[in-house]
């Protein structure tokens, strides 16, 4: 019997998954042709992005903006700029506009109480996706996230396979977001168990990312010239580290790992250089899922499932390494979810766009 390499694994479970979405397709693409299907109900959706200058985040954004288009309704964007107060004000903002609905990425219920109370009471359903938060209050109806302790572990166990016994790394973090937690919980762990050791981390001001991120990385290595890694646990840190790594003139012997495929993580994976490896997931995945779940709400008069992302469609994850970067593009090829979304809808009566 001939033994599964771990990228023998990843390539049999994206295989598992991209048949998975194909007969998802398939069972519902023949209703697509309905004569009588009925217009999406109108509505209009509030959109708070935490954080407008994180690639990730944008193209949470896009996709939801598609998935939004394909069904005629309008979306009214806030930034709150990784501000916990523009965060709240933003969501309290929605509420005053009477929105039909809001969506918010990553913002947990503590950090916006009163306006997800105020939003719930007025019976806008509110649904945050990309970071699922501790939520005893039943504020958001449904949390559509990839699986961070996923991820986190992959890119750990990832580091501890390829650096060296004992290796002592420096790293980004932000714990405050719920998500960025558990990834770096998770990768604290599965350090303590391979022996890698974190000498040094700094929580990154979101205010000022890129800066901030690229002088820490600085600091921290010239601190720590003994270290051969960089953990970052969000994207925009990935190429603030390697530039940091690279005006130190350390390519050779400091590697740098993160999360989230985009355009600039993307690019600098296949620069090689100091760029080591990213963990990423079918992001996309969670717009799409959280506009079905309103079109279910409005035009179906049901319940927001608060376990879509199990019932419906998965959210595979993956390692991207020089070995499988895409080699054009900006994102890692994970099935496209909107012809399974835009399917399942034509099945449900509805005209899609």
């Amino acid at each position: 019997m001939h033994k599964l390499t771990r990228g023998g694994i990843r390539l049999l479970l994206t295989l598992a998954v991209a048949v998975s979405l194909a007969t998802v397709a398939a069972t519902t693409a023949g209703a697509a042709s309905q004569k009588n299907a009925a217009a999406p109900p109108k509505i209009t959706v509030g959109f708070l992005q935490i954080l407008g200058a994180s690639p990730a985040a944008q193209r949470i954004e896009a996709q939801f903006r598609k998935a939004a288009s394909s069904l005629g309704w309008k979306v009214n964007v806030v930034d709150a700029q990784g501000d916990p107060a523009k965060m709240a004000s933003g969501i309290q903002s929605f509420v005053t506009q009477n929105v039909d609905a809001i969506v918010s990425i990553a913002v947990a219920p503590a950090q916006a109480q009163q306006a997800l109370t105020a939003a719930k009471k007025k019976g806008i359903p509110a649904i945050v996706i990309g970071s699922p938060n501790p939520d005893p209050k039943k504020l958001y109806a449904a949390q559509i996230s990839p699986n961070d302790s996923a991820l986190g572990a992959i890119i750990a166990q990832y580091m501890c396979d390829v650096l060296p016994a004992g290796a002592k790394v420096v790293a980004q973090i932000f714990e405050p977001l719920d998500a960025l937690g558990r990834r770096d919980n998770v990768a604290k762990a599965i350090f303590a168990h391979c022996g890698i050791k974190i000498v040094a981390n700094h929580q990154v001001d979101f205010s000022n990312a890129v800066q901030d991120a690229t002088k820490s990385t600085l600091d921290m290595l010239r601190a720590h010239p003994e270290a051969t890694g960089v953990y970052a646990d969000q994207d925009f840190e990935f190429q603030a580290a390697i530039n940091a790594v690279k005006q130190l003139g350390r390519e050779k012997t400091v590697k740098v790992f993160g999360f989230l495929a985009g355009a600039e993580t993307l690019a600098a994976l296949r620069k090689g250089g100091a760029a080591a490896g990213l963990a990423d997931a079918a992001y996309n995945n969670i717009s799409w899922l959280a506009a079905d779940q309103l079109l279910q709400f409005f035009g179906k008069k049901k319940a927001i499932d608060p376990a879509a992302q199990y019932n419906i469609v998965p959210i595979p994850t993956a390692l991207i390494t020089a070995a499988n970067v895409p080699k054009a593009g900006n994102e890692y090829p994970f099935p496209d979810p909107a012809p399974i979304f835009k399917a399942r809808w034509k099945a449900l009566g509805f005209s899609v766009k």
